[in-house]
């Protein structure tokens, strides 16, 4: 630099703030959800145009959020160009995403700033409140108090209905308000049932659950009571499964064991060769999304190792690690307890529970 010569030095930096777009709080729920995330900015020269992509992140995991699921999933993310008329501002970024199957868990924005194509400023910090939101998920079961069952007979009765949530924010207080509603659940099964009797099943199971549900304790029991030369007959094949690994499972268990496997809607049937065609057709496409599911892991790893972060189990001490065992294995203390005291990750506590922590080789 020449002597006189005047030299300006800009130091960037970006702040977030991450909420729920339909009420401005920190408590996500449903599946339309859209993440308002307004990112303050200084240091920026004014008129230039710059783009600013934010990615969601799941606190726990330490990987990307996806929405959907199988071929459909794809990375929680968004971009937005703008030129500032000032060195400092805000600019808000939305994402959009499904947040079903994800209540309790704590998401994270990480925000980056680029010029030009290249990456001037970030802000990628797990642990800041301020650019997380908490995923809330609230599931119901109304029964018959006197009874416990779901069938009213007549007269008048007392339901009860039992409610489970998560990511609730403890200390807070909340109210439940409960509207009972006709549902035309009762109509559709009836459809169903009548198909069914039309082709010829001789024995109906039912299962009533929610998709996200994993238990089907009618379809497990079917599956029990299935022998050789049976034919088991569905009404839609995502009544078998609700992803594409489900259902070739169950299709390749029941070949095993001679039992036939019929979808009415869906005209697929395991006796014929079209219905052959199509098992190994659902069986590519398994495979394709366990392909797909491998390069984009492997994708988001060689992407956080070049930001210096790593996938795996969080790396937390050997001596923090054997105190959070040994706190969780006297049952005097919940996780989060634990959690708080110890620093170590609750997904590292549940990993290392059921295995022996040997110092030496650690």
């Amino acid at each position: 630099m020449r002597l006189g010569q005047i030299q300006t030095v800009r130091i960037l930096s970006i702040h977030t703030t991450a909420t729920d777009k339909a009420d401005g709080d920190k408590l996500v729920i449903g599946s339309e959800v859209v993440i308002s995330d307004e990112v303050a900015y200084e240091g920026l020269t004014a008129g230039q145009e710059y783009t600013l992509t934010v990615t969601l992140m799941d606190t726990e995991s330490g990987e990307v959020v996806m929405d959907g699921e199988g071929l459909l999933a794809k990375a929680v993310t968004a971009s937005v160009a703008f030129t500032p008329e000032e060195p400092g501002g805000t600019q808000v970024v939305e994402l959009s995403m499904d947040s079903k199957g994800l209540g309790g868990h704590k998401l994270v924005v990480f925000e980056e700033l680029s010029l030009d194509g290249k990456q001037i400023a970030s802000h990628e910090d797990p642990s800041d409140e301020g650019q997380t939101v908490t995923v809330v998920e609230i599931g119901t079961t109304l029964v018959v108090s006197s009874g416990g069952d779901h069938v009213i007979v007549s007269g008048k009765v007392k339901l009860t209905d039992t409610i489970e949530y998560k990511g609730f924010v403890p200390g807070e207080t909340y109210t439940v308000h409960g509207t009972l509603i006709v549902s035309t659940h009762e109509q559709t099964m009836a459809l169903q049932e009548d198909a069914l009797v039309a082709a010829g099943c001789e024995k109906i199971y039912r299962d009533v659950c929610s998709g996200s549900k994993a238990s089907r304790p009618a379809l497990d029991e079917m599956l029990k009571y299935a022998r050789e030369g049976d034919a088991i007959v569905v009404w839609k094949l995502d009544c078998f499964g609700r992803s594409l690994k489900n259902p070739v499972e169950q299709l390749e268990m029941l070949d095993n064991r001679g039992v036939r496997f019929e979808s009415l809607q869906d005209g697929f049937d395991t006796n014929t060769s079209a219905g052959r065609l199509q098992r190994h057709i659902i069986a590519s496409m398994a495979e394709f999304e366990r392909d797909l599911i491998r390069e984009r892991t492997t994708a988001g790893l060689k992407a956080a190792r070049a930001r210096s972060r790593y996938g795996g189990c969080p790396k937390a001490s050997k001596d923090k690690i054997e105190l959070a065992l040994k706190m969780y294995r006297s049952n005097d203390y919940t996780v989060a307890e634990i959690v708080k005291a110890t620093g170590v990750s609750k997904s590292t506590i549940y990993r290392y529970a059921n295995c022996t922590f040997d110092r030496q080789s650690q």
